[in-house]
């Protein structure tokens, strides 16, 4: 893992500007005792369901807690809008996806449990999107990167429209060769390596 520190602090902050999000930490795994975490995440009205990633955590429940604006959420298939006060819960490997649904930004409150090492992966991925090296839905651009952070962080998150034994197999392929060639999610180090 990293060299760098994977606790996160109550009032961090880490965005992702190409997806128009930010993350502020709430209720950190040091604060749980590893049992939650949650967050404040705020989304800009770019934040469209074009730019949601449906996915999956395989091992954590996830809460969604609308404080202000509209999301969007489809949810196993279900397609539904949520207002302020309004919230919805998924199990373990319920495929899901949210998003800003209404004018103006969108305020929610999300509880992942247990935390796992979910600090560390936003921290990694948002770290990514601030220089530029994702897509607009936060998704690394270097097939090297994404399959050194799905590998790195196995069993927190999968896409909902690939097999997962298709998403393991290529971070076990891909984890190991991105080490080989020096990139790490090291923020001093991983960030900085030229891609090419």
């Amino acid at each position: 893992m990293s060299s760098w520190s994977s606790v996160a602090r109550s009032g961090e902050t880490v965005s992702c500007p190409p997806a128009g999000q930010e993350i502020r930490f709430l209720e950190t795994a040091d604060d749980t005792d590893g049992e939650y975490v949650r967050v404040a995440i705020a989304l800009a009205e770019r934040s469209t369901r074009e730019n949601a990633v449906k996915h999956v955590h395989p091992h954590q429940e996830e809460t969604i807690a609308v404080r202000e604006g509209r999301m969007g959420v489809n949810g196993n298939g279900d397609r539904d809008v949520l207002g302020p006060e309004e919230g919805v819960t998924f199990d373990p490997g319920d495929a899901h996806a949210f998003w800003n649904g209404g004018d103006g930004e969108l305020h929610i409150e999300v509880e992942l449990r247990p935390a796992m090492d979910t600090e560390l992966f936003m921290r990694f991925a948002f770290g990514l999107a601030q220089v530029g090296r994702t897509t607009r839905s936060g998704i690394p651009l270097n097939p090297l990167r994404l399959g050194l952070l799905m590998d790195e962080f196995d069993g927190h998150l999968s896409v909902a429209h690939l097999p997962v034994p298709l998403q393991r197999l290529g971070a076990r392929i891909l984890g190991p060769l991105a080490r080989l060639r020096g990139y790490s999610i090291d923020l001093d180090e991983g960030y900085e390596r030229p891609e090419g």
